[in-house]
């Protein structure tokens, strides 16, 4: 009788093993089927490249880029140029202000509530310590860096009157009468100094510039607003 008993509890624990094994095996096989099952982050999108040819003589250059458009560039006399066109440190603010312009046109259509950018009229002032290009010898470490300090100015935003009711609309989308124009004129202001934020996040000339160590002292204003 004993022996049967002791036969018996040998049988039941292998049965007992055998159920664990399964369920074991059906755990990690759930597992691996849900991992199986989490589709794959996106591959990033191809890099953005930009391409140009140039040739220069003397202090000028003349670019032509990979779309076939053509830029110069030129110095002024005193610095040995026919100042006949624009000094390339002038080019990149005109640069800057021509990414920031397309980088605000992107995030107004994505802000919520959509702002209805008409344009930005932009005034900027760049400066830099010219014995960082020009001090000598030239084996010396300048006294001065070379890269522009500070860029300053102003980004006034017009913005269109929406259709109805609503942000731009100069009433606020309430009624009281001039207390519903203040809402509307103060929501209109916040809206721009969010769009002026996500311009300088988003802008790949501003945030080459910020990486370089040059501040940029922009004021972002609604057009228009005595304040």
């Amino acid at each position: 009788m004993e022996a049967l008993r002791s036969g018996a509890g040998r049988l039941a624990l292998r049965a007992g093993g055998a159920r664990a094994l399964r369920v074991g095996a059906g755990a990690a096989a759930g597992a691996g089927a849900g991992a199986r099952g989490a589709p794959p982050p996106p591959p990033p999108p191809p890099l953005s490249r930009y391409s140009l040819r140039a040739e220069g003589r003397g202090v000028g250059t003349r670019t032509v880029f990979g779309t076939g458009q053509v830029a110069a560039t030129d110095l002024p006399r005193a610095m040995g140029g026919r100042d006949g066109d624009p000094q390339p440190v002038e080019l990149l603010l005109a640069a800057l202000v021509g990414c920031e312009q397309a980088t605000a046109a992107f995030a107004a259509r994505h802000m919520e509530p959509r702002l209805r950018l008409e344009g930005i009229d932009f005034a900027y002032e760049a400066e830099r310590d010219p014995r960082g290009a020009t001090a000598l010898p030239l084996g010396a470490p300048p006294p001065a860096p070379a890269r522009l300090l500070a860029v300053t100015g102003v980004a006034r935003v017009r913005l269109r009157a929406p259709p109805g009711p609503g942000l731009g609309d100069g009433g606020g989308g309430g009624g009281g009468g001039g207390a519903g124009a203040r809402a509307g004129v103060a929501a209109r202001r916040a809206a721009v100094q969010e769009l002026g934020a996500a311009v300088q996040r988003r802008c790949p000339v501003a945030q080459t510039l910020l990486a370089a160590g040059v501040q940029l002292n922009i004021k972002w204003e609604l057009a228009g607003d005595g304040q």
